[in-house]
């Protein structure tokens, strides 16, 4: 990548938490949570896209969507499954 070592840090590290949270959405399954709602999908679906674009406006801009999701999480959870992680 061509630029600014700030700039290339916040795309790669924007990339990353975009994708895994598009995985997230996909696969409705949520690491250390467990299964996940809809609309917890589509909160997740929208904190991917909106980091998946490389700019600091949009990283910026998945903050109050980054804490309705985790508002969701902690008072919604519709299922009472959780991953249990055996070593």
């Amino acid at each position: 990548m061509i630029g600014p070592l700030w700039k290339v840090l916040l795309a790669v590290l924007t990339a990353i938490h975009g994708a895994v949270f598009l995985g997230v959405a996909i696969e409705g399954w949520l690491y250390f949570y467990g299964r996940i709602s809809i609309h917890q999908r589509i909160l997740a679906l929208a904190l991917g896209l909106l980091l998946l674009y490389p700019s600091w406006q949009a990283a910026v801009s998945t903050m109050p969507v980054f804490i309705l999701f985790i508002i969701s999480l902690k008072m919604f959870s519709l299922t009472h499954t959780k991953a249990k992680m055996k070593i």
